[in-house]
């Protein structure tokens, strides 16, 4: 599948398979332009370092055509990621998973997808997907203001 900003899915049949793909960035390129990236997935593994504490489903992300050969960690493919597991898994709304991104560096993620229906006749229902975990910092800094004027269209 494919969603909004143009990232390809593909589960593959059982995490060794995941952990042992080696992307041929060229092609995945192709099969991702006018998007990010591709998001390999696989239901199941472990945490490597963390005593193999079992996790729910394992991903992995790989983003040539923004520059990233392989992300260790991103959330917002585990945003696109929940709705299908908890349907596949078959959790129960906000019911939270353990998900896993098998890159190098690793990291746990948790996720629950929560609906609410809408009162209001023909509005429509509102879902969404929480996630958390810990955060590396890549980047720390201040934005500073010097009292300019934004320019008048």
């Amino acid at each position: 599948g494919r969603n909004a900003v143009g990232d390809v899915f593909v589960c593959l049949t059982d995490h060794a398979a995941l952990r042992r793909c080696v992307p041929d960035m060229p092609l995945v390129r192709f099969l991702t332009k006018n998007g990010r990236g591709l998001v390999a997935c696989a239901a199941g593994g472990a945490v490597a370092g963390d005593d193999g504490a079992p996790v729910d489903f394992s991903t992995r992300f790989f983003g040539p055509n923004i520059g990233i050969d392989e992300d260790p960690v991103t959330g917002s493919a585990f945003c696109g990621l929940a709705p299908y597991w908890q349907n596949r898994l078959g959790r129960k709304n906000g019911e939270e998973m353990v998900a896993h991104q098998a890159s190098a560096r690793g990291g746990v993620v948790r996720v629950a997808v929560v609906k609410k229906r809408s009162d209001a006749p023909g509005a429509a229902d509102e879902t969404k997907v929480h996630v958390r975990g810990r955060a590396v910092s890549v980047l720390k800094g201040e934005i500073l203001s010097d009292g300019f004027e934004a320019e008048q269209a």
